[in-house]
């Protein structure tokens, strides 16, 4: 049933991108969110993995002029320095490979930029694929709620279409919850990784609120707006549960964000999502009334550990890795990098900037800074209406980053680079042609 689905979902996506290609775009955008992995025997893979490739090939076949923004340039030159850093960076005799799959998924954020940049006839935007992105959240949202409370019918959901034998993650999930009948455990919905889970509720919560406030700016009708106080209150509750402090911390600084700029108003929905969280504690303590001090505990040790540090001197400290020779690794490789090559028992992917400067280098990084200020710049001057709006989103990615990947989250990086794509749209200047038919 799972490969009839997913064959399904491929042929949609590609016969959708080829006729409209903005509908295309959405429906692979949910189909990469909430697909399953494809498995073609012992193989197992995701489904953007096949289909990001073929959009683009598709897309060069169909568009008569295609153009390349310097920035994206500057992407395409990072990714060829990584990929020649592989191979020239020293491995001390460890235990290493060359992560092809790491490199190919840079070469696909690279498609996706070209893709978006170039669909200014078409009907998309990125306020459009926002909205998108808080319709998928719901379903993803339910997920996680079920996982912890240990819905039945959530459960089988997930044994089905997100547990394999190559997914130790949900693995791990099923079999707590098979021994613990009892507990309210952390979600982790679709993404295999709490941090990561929490990063995408981080950015659903954000938007709608967002949207829900300043709803005469967006065009949303009351309708639609009380349509996103379920989908808010959905997205809070999926974040409490998943108990990250990736969640906690960020959702700190979006209370910050709208107390400057509509405190007036904020302070009437700060109201109401206390109340909210208020009914939520009280049925947990009801419904889990055994093991709901567990959780209990374990959030007031993720919010101690936030105030005083502990966490993220933990996840930066060293001495306290299981990752002994990451600091040798990253240290006689500072200058390059040691580009998409992976070491045995070296783990970088809880950290954005550990990860970057592991694989880039001091050279690398500093490129990788360039584009990331290129982008603030087009975003106060190309969408200077909306500047401080997706600033902030680029900012609680980049704060999720303390505690994961964000930029390349399995199953997000790919709305993750469309909505960068989307931002060169309107760039005014001189763009490199791949084809130039008249």
């Amino acid at each position: 049933m799972i490969n009839v689905l997913l064959i399904f979902l491929v042929c949609s996506v590609i016969f959708y991108f080829y006729h409209k290609t903005y509908v295309g775009i959405y429906v692979y955008i949910i189909s990469v969110f909430l697909a399953p992995y494809c498995s073609i025997g012992s193989l197992n893979f995701r489904i953007e993995l096949l289909l990001t490739p073929i959009l683009f090939a598709i897309f060069l076949l169909r568009k008569r002029r295609v153009y390349i923004t310097k920035i994206i340039l500057l992407w395409l030159l990072i990714v060829i320095y990584l990929f020649l850093v592989t191979f020239i960076s020293n491995d001390y005799d460890l235990d290493s490979e060359v992560s092809y799959t790491t490199g190919f998924n840079f070469i696909r954020y690279g498609f996706l930029m070209i893709i978006a940049s170039n669909l200014k006839t078409e009907r998309i935007s990125n306020i459009k694929i926002l909205r998108l992105l808080l319709l998928v959240s719901v379903p993803i949202s339910l997920i996680g709620i079920g996982q912890s409370i240990q819905n039945s019918y959530i459960i089988s959901l997930t044994e089905m279409f997100y547990s394999s034998v190559n997914r130790p993650v949900f693995q791990g999930l099923m079999e707590e919850i098979s021994k613990h009948s009892d507990y309210i455990f952390r979600s982790i919905g679709v993404f295999e990784n709490v941090s990561y889970y929490a990063a995408f509720l981080l950015i659903t919560t954000f938007v709608s609120l967002e949207f829900i406030l300043r709803f005469y700016k967006y065009n949303i009708s009351l309708k639609e707006r009380k349509i996103l106080i379920g989908i808010f209150l959905l997205n809070v509750t999926s974040g409490i549960l998943c108990s990250s402090l990736t969640y906690y911390g960020g959702v700190f600084f979006i209370f910050l964000y709208f107390l400057v700029f509509d405190f007036k108003v904020m302070f009437k929905y700060v109201i109401l999502l206390v109340i909210a969280i208020i009914f939520l504690l009280l049925y947990l303590k009801i419904k889990y009334s055994d093991t709901f001090s567990v959780y209990a505990d374990n959030f007031n040790y993720l919010i101690d550990a936030f105030f005083n540090g502990r966490k993220l001197g933990q996840r930066y400290d060293f001495n306290e890795r299981s990752t002994g020779d990451l600091t040798k690794v990253i240290y006689d490789n500072f200058l390059l990098g040691s580009g998409f090559r992976s070491y045995k028992n070296l783990g970088v992917n809880d950290s954005l900037y550990l990860e970057f400067f592991y694989s880039a280098g001091l050279i690398g990084s500093i490129l990788l800074t360039i584009f990331g200020i290129w982008i603030s710049k087009i975003i106060f001057t190309v969408h200077y209406n909306n500047r401080y709006f997706f600033s902030m989103i680029l900012i609680l990615f980049l704060l999720s980053g303390l505690g994961c990947n964000s930029v390349s989250i399995i199953r997000f990086s790919e709305w993750f680079w469309m909505f960068i794509g989307l931002l060169m749209i309107d760039l005014k200047e001189t763009k490199v042609s791949l084809f130039n038919s008249n």
